[in-house]
This record gives structure tokens, sequence and C-alpha cells, in this order.
């Protein structure tokens, strides 16, 4: 089952299809978010998401011009911290910005280009709050990442 993991004490494993095959892709990314309250925590639940049965959102973003596309994963009520699958077509990358929140991308595929270097499957990029930043896909295709907050998303532009 691919999907995504919550287990007890906070930590968070994600298996995701990547290849749209039904294989279980072996990559996994172990985050520990913001502790959970003591009520789920002591009543664990497990949230299983088959990814590939979810459509991917169009988001049309008025700065761009251009659609990203995104499948929210969860979201915790308590802290803001959000998971969600997000993709930006080939040559598509969001010009500088700043975001109140720290954020985190897991290169399922294609090549993530940031203002600091490109990354490719594998990777794991962490992006601190506050400084301004670009990303987004390389000119050659698009790019699929596993995207993680630790707090509200929010996106102001430079």
């Amino acid at each position: 089952m691919d999907g995504l993991r919550v287990r007890r004490h906070g930590i968070v494993h994600i298996f995701i299809d990547h290849t749209g095959r039904g294989d279980l892709d072996r990559r996994r990314v172990d985050v520990a978010p913001a502790p959970l309250p003591r009520e789920i925590d002591d009543n664990p639940r497990v949230t299983a998401i088959d990814t590939n049965a979810l459509p991917w959102e169009e988001r049309f973003n008025e700065k761009l011009g251009r659609a990203l596309y995104r499948k929210n994963l969860i979201e915790d009520p308590d802290t803001g911290m959000e998971v969600r699958l997000v993709r930006y077509p080939a040559g598509v990358v969001n010009p500088l910005h700043t975001h109140p929140c720290a954020h985190g991308m897991y290169v399922l595929e294609g090549t993530l280009v940031t203002h600091e270097g490109s990354y490719g499957p594998g990777t794991f990029v962490w992006f601190p709050e506050g400084p301004a930043m670009e990303h987004g896909a390389s000119a050659e295709q698009d790019v699929t990442v596993l995207f993680i907050t630790n707090k509200p998303f929010e996106i102001h532009y430079q």
C-alpha cells in the first residue's frame, strides 16, 4: 500500500508509488513533525492514502500565468503542518518569494531547480522560514515533489 502512515510518537513514514504501476517504491521519507496532541498519541491511528486514486488539483498561479498541480495528503489542524504532492510543469519556476513557514521538498521525479542549485530524484531539500527563494522544474521535464511544511503555508512574492 502506498500513501502516508503516521506512527506513534509522531514519526511520519511516507511511501509513494510514483511509477504508476502499483509497485511499492522502497524509498521512504521519515519526518518528525511537531508533537501530536496527547489524545492522538495515546490513541494512534494510521492514515493510508492511495495517491494514485487522487486526482491532481490544478491551481492557477497569477504570478506565473500558469498552473501548478497538487494532491493534498494530510494537514495537522493544531499546527498547520501540511504534506502534499506537488507537480511543476517543465520550465515553470516560482519566482523570488518568501514563506512564513519552513518547508521541505523530496524530489520524486524530474529535477527541482532552485536559487541554490538543481536536485534530482531521491534528494530532500529543506527551505528555512523567511529567506527569499526560487524553485520549480527544469526546462526538460516536469518535477514532482513530496512537499512538507512545518506550519500553515503562505507565499509572498518579492
